[in-house]
């Protein structure tokens, strides 16, 4: 059985350590700076899901404010809530 050696466990660290390092002196090239596409893009069913929480985090919030404001609304008027 391999055990795994202190240099095994840090060795993903140090390199990720050496790219930022790397990017925040102004990278090798200016390609360092470009975004590029992915090789496998993510599927659609993953960035539909994904739209339609982060629509519902936004939308819901509103939603009860609003409704409570417009229960509020309706018991300050004459007769109470209806």
């Amino acid at each position: 059985m391999h055990r795994r050696t202190r240099i095994e466990d840090t060795s993903g660290l140090r390199e990720s350590l050496i790219q930022v390092r790397s990017l925040l002196r102004g990278g090798d090239s200016r390609r360092s700076w470009c975004l590029h596409a992915k090789a496998r893009p993510l599927p659609a069913g993953y960035l539909t899901g994904f739209a339609a929480a982060v629509g519902a985090s936004i939308a819901l919030p509103y939603g009860e404010e609003l409704l409570r404001c417009a229960r509020a609304q309706a018991a300050r008027r004459p007769g109470g809530i209806r």
